[in-house]
């Protein structure tokens, strides 16, 4: 079944689980149910983004997602206007035509598709628009401000590559939590200076053991010998260039932050340079706990020909990418997976389980250029700042019921 027929099958379902009496009502009351600013958001405005999150297959609590969603996007809205920056009604078509071909639809398509589980075109609309309106205000605010060096840009084509790391490493790991409030500026500054602090395997073990939240923290953070390659991008670049008994800087870890002490490193036999090639398996689901239940049952990507019959196969797809040239979403799930574990993905409004299957070395010309390198670590930094800002705006605002 290709993905635009499960998208379409999920959408028919949920119209008529949704299209109730109740839920018809509800979405006709323009009554505020919140304001932001003194800028009101709407029992409808609520009741059709709860749609559309379901639509898209988001998990949790539906209506709490919805409220904040709303919230941060009346902020950016208001943001933008503050500054003067506006998007064209071409923009608008051109970035809902881009959401749309996510899920292999024009946007006509699309939007007859989201119809049928009652969300109105202009919901799709100003969804679009806010993150358009954000993504040009964060780009003007800040684009000036994130300068990447070529030498920066060099070290982290070398980081991806493979160059001037030891073939394997001997690392410790410490992951501390965001504590409520905290910003995610905090947050690192912390985990830093928890770093800066520790001196030496005893000590670092003693805070793994009383602070870190990882499966490892009663054996003192410790973890086995590893190929550099089998770690995430984000570790790779956090240890480069690091001795023996040193401590790395924090990298995100879901809500929290993560620091290593490198304990030890074997140098690689040859220094050619390999990329890092990701091997993954990509599944098309029904529902999500069909993706609960084969992830409980399968340990690798071999597993997962058993969960797909023969006429439906191209469920199942494999593929072998550098990892530089993953999208997005993609680059950043498997990042946190070691070989054999999934994740639960939205693909065009279905879910879709990813399992990595492995992490190998290739070839040369499979790093990334360092134009495009560049262009990856600028957007990375643009992303960061476009969080702490929005985390101001959040503190800053009136939010208030009637």
């Amino acid at each position: 079944m290709r993905l635009t027929t499960l998208f379409h099958a999920a959408l028919f379902a949920l119209a008529a689980g949704i299209a109730t009496p109740q839920a018809s009502a509800q979405a006709l009351d323009f009554r505020p149910v919140l304001y932001v600013n003194d800028s009101a958001i709407t029992g409808y405005e609520l009741n059709q983004r709860v749609r559309f999150l379901q639509i898209l297959r988001t998990q949790g609590d539906l209506a709490a997602i919805a409220r904040q969603q709303l919230i941060d996007d009346r902020l950016r809205l208001q943001a933008g206007r503050q500054f003067g920056v506006q998007v064209t009604e071409q923009e608008v078509r051109a970035g809902m035509a881009e959401f749309a071909g996510r899920a292999n639809l024009s946007t006509e398509e699309f939007l007859a598709a989201v119809g049928q589980g009652g969300v109105a075109p202009e919901t799709f609309r100003d969804f679009v628009k806010a993150g358009l309106v954000w993504r040009k205000l964060v780009r003007g605010r800040f684009e000036g401000q994130v300068s990447i060096p070529e030498a920066e840009a060099e070290r982290a084509l070398a980081v991806e590559a493979g160059r001037g790391l030891p073939a394997r490493v001997l690392l410790s790991e410490l992951v501390i939590p965001r504590e409520p409030g905290e910003s995610r500026e905090d947050l690192f500054a912390r985990a830093q200076a928890l770093g800066a602090r520790l001196r030496g395997e005893g000590a670092f073990a003693a805070a793994a053991r009383d602070m870190s939240i990882a499966p490892t923290a009663e054996e003192g953070g410790r973890l086995d010998w590893q190929p550099v390659t089998d770690l995430p991008g984000p570790a790779r670049a956090a240890i480069s260039g690091l001795a023996p008994g040193q401590v790395s800087p924090p990298i995100p870890a879901g809500d929290g932050a993560a620091i290593f002490l490198l304990r030890g490193l074997r140098e690689a036999a040859q220094t050619a340079a390999q990329g890092v090639h990701v091997e993954f398996a990509t599944l098309a689901l029904g529902g999500a706990e069909a993706g609960e239940r084969i992830a409980a049952r399968t340990d690798s990507c071999t597993d997962l020909f058993g969960e797909v019959d023969a006429d439906d196969a191209e469920r199942l797809q494999f593929q072998t990418l550098p990892e530089a040239q993953l999208p997005e979403d993609l680059r950043s799930t498997l990042a946190a997976l070691d070989a054999g574990e999934t994740a639960l993905i939205s693909r065009g409004g279905a879910p879709v389980l990813v399992m990595l299957c492995a992490r190998r070395a290739g070839a040369p010309e499979d790093v990334p250029a360092i134009d495009a390198m560049r262009g990856m670590l600028t957007n990375e930094q643009l992303a960061a700042k476009a969080e702490l800002w929005l985390d101001d705006l959040r503190a800053n605002a009136i939010i208030r019921e009637p």
